[in-house]
């Protein structure tokens, strides 16, 4: 994992017990001379504010900023403060509004993971459309069409897996959609719809998610290999 798909840390981090007074703190951070030191004053300042749940008054705080890094990072918290208080419209509103696109595309990947596991899945795939990075895209993807597979949401699961726009990435989405449906006890849906894949890439994936399935299950019979699951290897000609 790079250093940009790092997790994000959360506002109530740092085991902080004290009361900040973000008032005097401006009073201050405007005295100081140099810009850097400014910034950097005002940073530490709008991280405060935003673990206090002073979401106004962090974003005003942000504002001050001028260096474009500070002011990304006093975005990042504000809209990781917001989401932990469970604001997820908040922060995704703040998430919009980070300059950098590197930093902008990580939150809204987090934004619309928590969005589907907390049930809104409809938002989620909303979200998705916010991210710029096909990578984050499709691994946001994913993760939906995982969720709403273990939710028991067939038609929604591979709906959301063909939303992805990498093959590789989308034969790993059916693998975990019929590793799913198959431990769950429902091998024959799977195998219906493994049936209709065109891409051997795509079908060799399910068709292990369904092993997979069994295993999980403990154990696969005797003749699963081939007459139970159909396991045929595409041929490379």
């Amino acid at each position: 994992m790079g250093n940009d798909d790092r997790p994000i840390q959360h506002a109530n981090g740092g085991g902080r017990n004290e009361h900040p007074r973000p008032k005097e703190a401006l009073e201050i951070a405007s005295k100081i001379g140099r810009q850097d030191e400014r910034d950097l004053t005002l940073l530490g300042i709008a991280e405060m504010q935003a673990r206090s749940s002073q979401i106004q008054a962090a974003l005003y705080t942000a504002s001050r900023i001028v260096d474009a890094t500070d002011q990304t990072a006093a975005m990042e918290a504000i809209a990781v403060g917001q989401l932990d208080a469970g604001d997820q419209t908040g922060a995704l509103h703040t998430a919009k509004l980070i300059p950098a696109e590197i930093t902008r595309s990580r939150v809204v990947m987090h934004i619309a993971i928590a969005q589907a596991r907390s049930g809104n899945v409809k938002g989620a795939i909303e979200t998705v459309k916010d991210i710029d990075d096909p990578l984050r895209r499709n691994m946001v993807l994913h993760d939906i069409a995982f969720t709403r597979a273990k939710d028991g949401d067939s038609p929604g699961d591979l709906a959301t897996a063909r939303g992805i726009g990498s093959e590789l990435a989308r034969a790993r989405a059916y693998r975990t959609i019929a590793a799913v449906q198959t431990h769950r006890g429902n091998m024959a849906q799977a195998r219906c719809w493994i049936n209709t894949l065109t891409s051997p890439i795509e079908k060799s994936s399910a068709l292990l998610g369904v092993a997979h399935g069994l295993l999980d299950n403990g154990g696969i019979p005797p003749d699963a290999s081939y007459e139970q699951i159909h396991l045929v290897i595409p041929s490379r000609d």
